[in-house]
């Protein structure tokens, strides 16, 4: 299950740090301005969501 938590940043940024795999405390950060719309955010968790867990375990 993939856990996106978003916050502002100091630089008024919204970030997504998504928690992709529930046995690791890596997370993927991605940064949109704060005008993106709620849609594209989900749409970019779950982007990076899919990109890391077509890695494989090797990588």
């Amino acid at each position: 299950m993939t856990a996106a938590v978003i916050y502002l940043s100091e630089s008024d940024n919204i970030r997504i740090m998504v928690k992709w795999k529930a046995t690791t405390s890596a997370f993927d950060v991605a940064e949109v301005t704060k005008r993106s719309c709620l849609t594209e955010l989900k749409i970019g968790a779950i982007n990076i969501g899919k990109k890391e867990l077509g890695k494989s375990s090797a990588e």
